[in-house]
């Protein structure tokens, strides 16, 4: 590799697609069969800026729609900007899609052949490195195969296998990784981390901040195409949890007022030890809830019911003050309700949901949480990225005590 080799410069880039539109009936087909088809045009980027040195790991991160994928492919050079420029230097890998590349009639040792020469390797240098790419894919068992018998995850492996083994100056993978197990995916992040090492550029999209944290030192946050936030991995997964919470409509903040508009929620946050506002905490860390309440009319035993949530929608803890409110807000007060918990979590992505309601605190059962007993104001969500202690993994901090007790 030469000093140059690796480098990535993005100026100005723009991607638009053109949208053509279905036209809803055969009889509107008819009837305007010589009419232009209707189109519009969509922005998937807009105006990104960013260069990339050698050997970084840079993690892209954003929501569904955010332009992750379309700029992938554009350093890939598998599309072309509708305006700026795009400079990747040296041989590049990309990792787009599940068995992107691979021919379904021609066998997995056929198929790693043409893709090696797709990134520009001879037949004798893949030669030399067949038997290593067949061994990190698990796929001995069926190299002679054809592919179109292949699970998902042996295309991903394999694809991944092919395209690490190549020695890559610049290696794109997308959310395809996410396809393998755990073990597999360790072992390509552990093979990442020796690639970057003798200096391959490593750009990676995931939805998993978790991992962008422990692989990338560097984040870039897209929102609608845009780059938001371009800097230092933690705070850029902050950047976008802050974005998760940056919604536009007043039901998705939970600022709907009780019946007959008796109060609402005018603000909620997140606070950390420190009593700033943040969406990201260390495991074992105090978390405050604070939601801000702005009362009508009279509310008597106002309170709070607080979820978390796992990333696929687990709910791991739950708790409400319903029978111990807290005090009565008089009409035109503006109240503070605070939920303290402390943050026994892992590491990983997290959403805190809140309802705030009035109820009856002599009731006996919790189903005075019902919209029947309790008036509520409807769900808001909060984003929360919880990073753990050194070695901790799963959900869940125990936090366990290790010891020995004296040999004999």
């Amino acid at each position: 590799m030469t000093t140059d080799h690796g480098r990535i410069v993005v100026s100005g880039v723009g991607k638009r697609f053109t949208k053509y539109e279905d036209t809803p009936t055969l009889a509107y087909g008819l009837l305007h069969a010589w009419s232009r088809t209707r189109r519009s045009q969509l922005w998937a980027l807009r105006d990104v800026n960013f260069e990339i040195s050698r050997g970084e790991a840079v993690g892209i991160i954003g929501r569904n729609g955010s332009g992750k994928s379309t700029l992938l492919q554009l350093l890939s050079g598998v599309t072309a900007p509708t305006t700026g420029e795009v400079q990747v230097s040296g041989r590049i890998a990309p990792l787009l899609s599940v068995g992107v590349g691979f021919h379904p009639e021609l066998t997995g040792r056929e198929n790693i052949f043409v893709n090696g020469a797709i990134l520009g390797l001879r037949r004798a240098d893949v030669a030399s490195r067949i038997e290593r790419i067949i061994d990190f894919a698990e796929v001995r068992d069926f190299i002679d195969t054809p592919v179109k018998f292949y699970s998902s995850g042996m295309f991903v492996r394999l694809g991944f296998a092919v395209a690490a083994h190549v020695d890559p100056d610049v290696l794109l993978i997308d959310e395809v990784l996410a396809v393998g197990d755990f073990a597999f995916q360790r072992r390509c992040f552990d093979h990442m981390a020796e690639l970057r090492s003798q200096g391959t550029t490593v750009v990676l999209v995931s939805h998993n901040a978790t991992a962008v944290e422990q692989f990338c030192d560097r984040g870039i946050v897209l929102r609608s195409g845009n780059k938001v936030f371009d800097g230092p991995v933690h705070d850029a997964i902050s950047a976008y949890h802050r974005s998760l919470g940056a919604v536009d409509t007043p039901r998705e903040r939970g600022e709907l007022p009780f019946d007959a508009d008796v109060a609402e929620v005018t603000a909620a946050e997140l606070v950390g030890p420190d009593g700033e506002a943040t969406a990201r905490f260390t495991s074992g860390e105090l978390a405050t809830l604070q939601v801000h309440v702005r009362a009508h009319e009279p509310v008597r035993y106002p309170f709070v019911s607080v979820e978390v949530l796992s990333e696929d929608g687990v709910m791991l803890y739950r708790e409400h003050n319903l029978f111990t409110p807290y005090p009565s807000i008089d009409a035109g007060e503006d109240a503070r309700l605070d939920v303290c918990f402390p943050v026994r979590l892992a590491t990983g992505s997290f959403t805190v949901t809140y309802v705030v309601g009035r109820g009856n605190p002599d009731a006996e059962t919790e189903k005075t949480l019902g919209k029947g007993a309790a008036q509520l104001v409807p769900q808001g969500r909060l984003p929360m990225f919880v990073g753990g202690r050194r070695g901790l993994r799963g959900i869940v901090d125990f936090e366990a005590e290790f010891g020995a007790s004296g040999r004999r």
